[in-house]
């Protein structure tokens, strides 16, 4: 294993960072722009995408994107929304590792933390689990802070727990054999306008692809150059069937919110809801995609932060 995949180096970091943004926030997020884009961060009058998302977590009210980015308290909004059937069955959740209890939980399921990235465990066959090192990484989990790297400051804020949830069945095995396909939706005012698809994720690596809403394929947008991802020609995603409704859903989530990406599954042809993403990874596409996207966002028409 590699250093920086160790739960140490990941604690360690994470809370350096939080020293780093409590001073100046400003730091980190330059930090990880300069990084992936070669130049600064402009927030005196920003332009793409990624600039306008960083300026919304330093200057707008994103006590909307803590909820609505918590797993476990999304399903509040889901549910006023009339949507909670699309989401993953809920077996259970847990504030401290020493609580989980999985005798009342079916043989497979997944649990994660409701803050994380990457914090995903499948159990196919409970009987073998491994209780006493399982608690200890949910430990692990819970305490290592989230959301200071890249300066995603509403995870920061997010109660961490853990949740378990039905194990879902994969739609996609030929395409996608050891994980499933993500169906990304980004939305703008309430309005959805791109369709990421990633898919075949190894460690470091994936396969993505990119469709406008009439399931029409732009590999102009995809920065190729990038080493984190493959783009496979070769392989052909049909349209879902479930399309319209996935990008129904995806409006009424999304209708509050100047960005946000709604995640989905397809499991036995239906949409499932996997998460809200306000902060997006970034780096998958070419700058002039970014400044296209930022475009859509008005910041005049942003909700401010209150003062105190």
């Amino acid at each position: 294993m590699e250093y920086k995949n160790t739960f140490i180096y990941k604690f360690l970091k994470e809370h350096f960072l939080r020293l780093v943004v409590l001073y100046n926030p400003i730091k980190e997020i330059d930090r990880c722009y300069f990084k992936t884009f070669h130049r600064h961060c402009n927030l005196d009058n920003p332009q793409d995408l990624i600039e306008k998302i960083f300026w919304m977590e330093l200057h707008a009210d994103t006590s909307m994107w803590t909820l609505c980015a918590d797993k476990y308290r999304v399903r509040e909004y889901v549910d006023k929304c009339g949507l909670l059937k699309y989401m993953p069955q809920l077996y259970g959740h847990w504030d401290n590792a020493k609580e989980i209890d999985l005798t009342g939980l079916p043989n497979d399921f997944v649990v994660k933390s409701n803050n994380g990235c990457g914090t995903v465990s499948i159990v196919k066959d409970k009987s073998k689990l491994n209780l006493k090192r399982f608690r200890r990484e949910m430990r692990q989990w819970l305490i290592t802070p989230y959301g200071y790297t890249n300066a995603s400051l509403h995870y920061t804020k997010i109660a961490p727990c853990i949740i378990a949830e039905a194990l879902l069945s994969n739609d996609y095995p030929q395409l996608s054999p050891i994980s499933l396909v993500d169906f990304k939706v980004w939305c703008f005012n309430g309005q959805p306008e791109w369709i990421w698809v990633a898919y075949n994720r190894k460690w470091g690596s994936l396969n993505m692809k990119l469709y406008d809403c009439d399931w029409i394929e732009h590999q102009e947008y995809l920065d190729l150059n990038q080493s984190h991802y493959l783009y496979n020609a070769n392989d052909s995603i049909e349209k879902p069937a479930c399309l319209e409704e996935m990008l129904d859903i995806a409006k009424r989530l999304s209708n509050p919110f100047p960005e946000v990406r709604v995640d989905f599954y397809i499991v036995n042809s239906k949409p499932v809801i996997g998460e809200l993403t306000f902060s997006t990874g970034y780096g998958y596409f070419k700058e002039s995609f970014y400044r296209t996207l930022g475009e859509k966002v008005d910041l005049s028409k942003v909700v401010l932060k209150r003062t105190k």
